[in-house]
């Protein structure tokens, strides 16, 4: 049945050019509310039917992550969308880091929970970073793409460098507003931090955490543009200083024409307003997701560089070119060479570029259809250290 109307769709937009629309008709959602999909379809009654207006449609539908498929045409004066549901749960791989350390594990999602696009997430990850965590998310019947969800969430790390283990414990809401190409959303948390000292001793810090989030993408086939700014406020329940938090990343993707090659541009800034905030706030430049060409504790590098790899205000700057050598159904593997920069600085008004670290370096990459990639680099600097990286990045793009 489907395979007929996607038939008769393509051949009525090929052949009824000059059709009025008047009706609009929904196949193939057995449990999506209609009114989910209605409220994407920007296309008028009354006109014909026009492609661009159609496929603006498709890309929302889509972008409700609630369907494997979407095609949208029209059949006499009726313009006809067909969609296929996903399953009702998905499971995928979960990986929880910081500048430090990696835990993995895995999520599980349900999908579309009663038809209306509601979802339930909920995951685990072991290793260096335990940490599980339940998220609900409600959308609003009468506010399109508008969303409120509630997270609850708990860590456990060891930090050897700076010899303490830390607990962390979070509720979450927030409320968010989205449309093709942009997120904003307002946020506010109750969290905990419960560090113990290796050497004895230990100490809590607890916070109300109020702040904005802003996601900005613009992706075509040849280039992706994304954005993501977070403006948090730390409110302080203990007798602690408050302090604010500026965090932007900024992810560029050129791709060529033929896609033989790949430009990818990363940048990082970090501020925090009080020079006491806690200890955990420390960024470490080196490692796997910043300047790969040291390693994250900083005592493992040369002496010269040892006191530029340890600070809570950083900005970094990395660009990679990659050339694909492989191509499969499953995987794609590309060859790498990218140089890394990072500066950092306890003031977030005082950077010395004296503390400027640099690094450069070569790689493999190995792209999966399940959106993993598995990076295996060698990072090089001027102090003649070699080090090897493997890091796997669940959603790299």
């Amino acid at each position: 049945m489907i395979k007929k109307i996607i038939y008769c769709i393509f051949i009525s937009c090929w052949v009824y050019t000059n059709e009025l629309i008047t009706n609009i008709k929904i196949n193939g959602n057995t449990k999506t509310k209609d009114y989910v999909i209605l409220q994407e379809i920007k296309h008028p009654t009354g006109i014909t039917f026009n492609s661009l207006i159609a496929k603006a449609d498709q890309e929302r539908i889509y972008s409700l992550d609630i369907f494997n498929f979407v095609q949208i045409g029209y059949i006499d004066s009726t313009y006809h969308i067909l969609v296929q549901e996903k399953q009702n749960y998905s499971i995928s791989p979960k990986i929880k880091k910081n500048t430090l350390d990696k835990g993995f594990g895995l999520k599980i999602k349900f999908h579309n929970i009663n038809g209306n696009n509601n979802q339930i997430e909920s995951g685990v990850t072991f290793g260096k970073i335990k940490y599980f965590f339940t998220q609900y998310t409600k959308s609003l019947i009468n506010q399109k793409n508008h969303f409120f969800s509630v997270l609850s969430e708990i860590e456990k790390h060891d930090n050897l460098i700076d010899n303490y283990s830390k607990i962390y414990s979070n509720v979450k809401l927030s409320y968010n507003f989205k449309n093709k190409k942009r997120m904003m959303g307002i946020f506010l948390n109750g969290q905990k931090n419960k560090l113990t000292y290796l050497v004895g001793g230990s100490e809590s810090y607890s916070f109300i955490n109020a702040g904005i989030n802003f996601i900005a993408n613009k992706n075509n086939i040849n280039k992706k543009n994304n954005i993501n700014l977070i403006l948090s406020q730390y409110f302080s329940l203990n007798k602690i200083d408050n302090y604010s938090k500026i965090s932007f990343k900024h992810q560029y993707i050129k791709k060529n024409k033929d896609n033989s090659s790949y430009l990818l541009i990363n940048s990082q800034i970090q501020l925090i307003s009080n020079n006491f905030s806690p200890i955990y706030e420390i960024s470490y430049l080196g490692g796997d997701d910043l300047v790969r060409s040291y390693e994250t504790n900083p005592e493992f590098n040369h002496v010269d560089v040892q006191n530029k790899l340890k600070f809570k205000n950083l900005i970094f700057n990395s660009i990679q070119f990659e050339i694909p050598i492989f191509n499969s159904k499953k995987t794609q593997t590309n060859l790498f060479f990218f140089t890394d920069q990072a500066i950092g600085s306890n003031k977030n008004n005082n950077f010395n570029f004296s503390n400027k670290i640099k690094g450069y370096g070569f790689g493999y990459s190995i792209y999966t259809k399940k959106e993993i990639k598995f990076d295996l680099s060698v990072g090089l600097n001027q102090y003649g250290q070699r080090l090897f990286h493997f890091n796997v990045v669940s959603n790299p793009y």
